[in-house]
């Protein structure tokens, strides 16, 4: 068992100690949740570009970007369920 639920994440909780889950979970209070919303708008940017890309690289690297933001807030998102839990 996982020590926080979460393993199969591409960032992954259970690499974290609480301060530093504490500090993910912070970043929501700080901006009001606006990290969340421009993390958001910069994949969904992103996802755009990836349409109509049409070079298999440049496919590739926006995949990649779009996959490291997702998991940035999906950590984020689950950092503060950990902390209210």
């Amino acid at each position: 068992m996982s020590k926080w639920g979460y393993a199969s994440d591409m960032i992954n909780l259970n690499d974290l100690d609480e301060k530093e889950i504490y500090a993910l979970a912070q970043v929501t209070l700080i901006a009001n949740g606006k990290v969340l919303e421009v993390l958001e708008k910069l994949a969904d940017n992103l996802k755009t570009q990836l349409v109509r890309a049409d070079d298999m690289v440049r496919i590739h690297r926006l995949q990649g970007r779009v996959e490291q933001l997702e998991a940035l807030g999906t950590a984020i998102r689950k950092a503060v369920k950990l902390q209210a839990s």
